[in-house]
């Protein structure tokens, strides 16, 4: 019941709003226009405060977080893995296979 009158009463205020949008049109475009401008101010001073917001953080962040000296590609860091254990089993002696005489 709920849904079919939020549909009935959303029908009904849309059919007023394209009765007053056509009896009102000389209005709606000077409001229209002054909106438009508004807008644009505020959305200009909103990406601006959040703009430097980004950038306060970024900074914070870099200060926190130490910089590394690790390879930054995955590729890299693979090949630097299989350097290191190529060469530690170079390093340690086989042993060898006991021999019973």
């Amino acid at each position: 019941m709920a849904n079919t009158l939020t549909v009935v009463f959303g029908g009904i205020v849309a059919i007023a709003g394209a009765i007053l949008w056509v009896s009102c049109r000389g209005e709606f475009w000077v409001v229209f226009k002054g909106c438009v401008g508004v807008t644009l101010f505020f959305g200009g001073l909103l990406a601006l405060a959040i703009g430097i917001s980004e950038m306060r953080a970024s900074r914070e962040f870099e200060a926190a977080v130490p910089s590394t000296t690790t390879p930054s590609t995955p590729a890299d860091s693979a090949s630097s893995t299989e350097s290191s254990s190529s060469s530690e089993a170079e390093a340690s002696p086989a042993e060898e296979p006991k021999t019973e005489a």
